[in-house]
C-alpha cells in the first residue's frame, strides 16, 4: 500500500530528529566547550543516572515489610448443632538487628560509589577535552610552519629556475630545495591527517568541526602553576571508588551480623465462634518468629567479614601507590616546565625564523643553513609541542589526584 507524500516526507523528518546528535550550541570560549562535553558525554550521562538510581535505592532499603492477613473459617455440626469458627489474625513484621539500618548503609555506600563513578567520568572527559583542544591548537601551528617551509621552498626553486644557467653548486641547492619542498609536503601531510582524526573527536564529543572549534582554542601557556607537596584537600576518584567500596563491605558485613536476629512477627488476632444460635468473640495477640537453632548467619558473616579486609587492603594499596604516582607526575610536570623555561618560546622561535627568511630572500645564505633553519625550527616547535602536552597532561592528572580537577580555572 502506497502511503502519502506528506506522510513520508513527516516520518522522514521525525526520524532525522530523533537521531540527530547532541551538539554544544553557541559557545563563547573553549571552557563552554569543556562544560558542553561533560553533559553531552554518555559515561557522564550514564553515571549521573546510576547516581539517580543509588538514590532511589536508599528509600526503597528503608520500607517496612509489609504487614500479613491471615484468616481460617470453619463450619460444621457437633451433636446435630450447626456451630462454626473463625479465625483472623494481622501480623506485622518487625525486623530485629538494625535490618533496615543495615540495608540503608549499604544502598549509601552504593550511592558514594556512584558518585566517585560520577566524578571519575567528569574529570576523564574534561582532561580529554582539553588535552584534544591544546593538540589541534599545537597541530594548527605546526602546519603554518610547515606551509611556511613550502613557500619558502617553492619561491626559491622558482627563483633557480628563471635563471639561463646553474653553475654546479646551484644545480645542487635547486635539486636539494626540491627534496626539501617534498618533505615539507609529506610533514604538511601528516599533520592533516592527524588534524581529520581530531575532526572526528570533536565532531562525537561536541557535534561541531574543527573549523568551528578553531576560533575557541586555549593559547599556549606563559606562565605554570607550582605544585607542592600533596595537601589531600579532597580524595582523588580512585580513592573515593576504593573508600566506598570499603564502606559497602562494613555495611555488607553489618547486614549480615543483623541477619542473625530473626524477624518478629505480631499483630492482633480475632476469633468469632457461632454455636447452637449463638455468637462469641474472642481478641487475642499472635506472636511469631524463627528460632536459630539450625544456622545464625555465621557463613555470611564469615564472608562479609573478609570482604572487608579485603576492601581494606585494597584502600591501603591504593592509597601507596597514589601516593608514588603523584610524586612520578609532579617530576615529570616539574621537569617539563624547566625544560621549557631554559628553552626558546614560540615568540622567540618564530622572531628568530622571521629575521632568518628576510636572509633568504636576500640570497645571502647558503643553501644548507637555508634547509637547516627550517628543519631546526619544525622540530623544535614539535619537540615544545610534546613536551608542553606532556606537562599539561601532568597537570591535569595531579589534579585529578588532589580531588580539585572541577574546581581548578584551567
Amino acid at each position: 500500500m502506497k502511503r502519502p507524500l506528506f506522510v513520508v516526507l513527516f516520518l522522514c523528518l521525525a526520524g532525522s530528529r530523533a537521531f540527530a546528535e547532541p551538539k554544544c550550541t553557541a559557545p563563547a570560549t573553549y571552557r563552554d566547550l569543556v562544560t558542553c562535553a561533560e553533559s553531552l558525554s554518555p559515561e557522564v550521562q550514564s553515571a549521573q543516572l546510576e547516581v539517580d538510581r543509588s538514590k532511589a535505592l536508599i528509600d526503597a532499603a528503608g520500607q517496612w515489610r509489609n504487614p500479613e492477613l491471615s484468616a481460617e473459617t470453619f463450619q460444621g455440626k457437633v451433636g446435630g448443632q450447626n456451630q462454626g469458627e473463625t479465625d483472623i489474625s494481622l501480623g506485622v513484621p518487625i525486623e530485629l538487628g538494625g535490618k533496615i539500618s543495615a540495608r540503608k548503609d549499604v544502598a549509601r555506600g552504593g550511592l558514594s560509589f556512584a558518585e566517585a563513578k560520577l566524578y571519575e567520568a567528569r574529570a576523564k572527559v574534561r582532561s580529554q577535552i582539553l588535552l584534544k583542544l591544546h593538540r589541534l591548537r599545537q597541530v594548527v601551528h605546526e602546519q603554518e610552519i610547515a606551509d611556511e617551509a613550502i613557500r619558502t621552498f617553492t619561491k626559491l626553486i622558482g627563483q633557480y629556475a628563471k635563471r639561463p644557467g646553474l653553475s654546479p653548486e646551484q644545480q645542487i641547492s635547486y635539486s636539494v630545495y626540491q627534496l626539501s619542498k617534498s618533505e615539507y609536503e609529506l610533514k604538511k601531510s601528516s599533520t592533516a591527517e592527524e588534524i581529520v582524526g581530531l575532526d572526528s573527536f570533536f565532531r562525537l564529543n561536541l557535534g561541531l568541526g574543527t573549523d568551528q572549534v578553531r576560533s575557541l582554542l586555549p593559547s599556549s601557556p606563559k606562565t605554570w602553576p607550582k605544585i607542592g607537596p600533596s595537601e589531600n584537600p579532597r580524595p582523588s576518584p580512585k580513592l573515593q571508588l576504593l573508600q566506598a567500596e570499603l564502606d559497602t563491605a562494613k555495611a555488607e558485613l553489618s547486614l549480615a551480623q543483623s541477619e542473625a536476629w530473626p524477624t518478629l512477627i505480631v499483630g492482633p488476632s480475632m476469633k468469632m465462634q457461632t454455636e447452637a444460635g449463638q455468637s462469641n468473640n474472642l481478641m487475642g495477640v499472635n506472636v511469631s518468629l524463627p528460632l536459630p537453632l539450625f544456622n545464625v548467619n555465621g557463613g555470611a558473616r564469615a564472608a562479609a567479614a573478609a570482604g572487608v579486609k579485603l576492601n581494606e587492603t585494597r584502600r591501603e594499596i591504593g592509597l601507596r601507590e597514589q601516593t608514588l604516582r603523584r610524586e612520578e607526575l609532579r617530576k615529570v610536570y616539574d621537569q617539563s616546565v624547566q625544560s621549557m623555561a631554559g628553552s626558546l618560546s614560540h615568540d622567540e622561535i618564530e622572531k628568530r625564523h622571521r629575521d632568518a627568511e628576510r636572509l633568504f630572500t636576500k640570497g645571502v645564505v647558503p643553501s644548507a643553513l637555508v634547509i637547516e633553519a627550517h628543519r631546526t625550527s619544525f622540530e623544535l616547535e614539535k619537540t615544545r609541542h610534546e613536551r608542553e602536552l606532556r606537562a599539561l597532561e601532568a597537570l591535569l592528572d595531579l589534579y585529578a589526584i588532589d580531588g580539585n580537577i572541577l574546581e581548578v580555572n584551567l
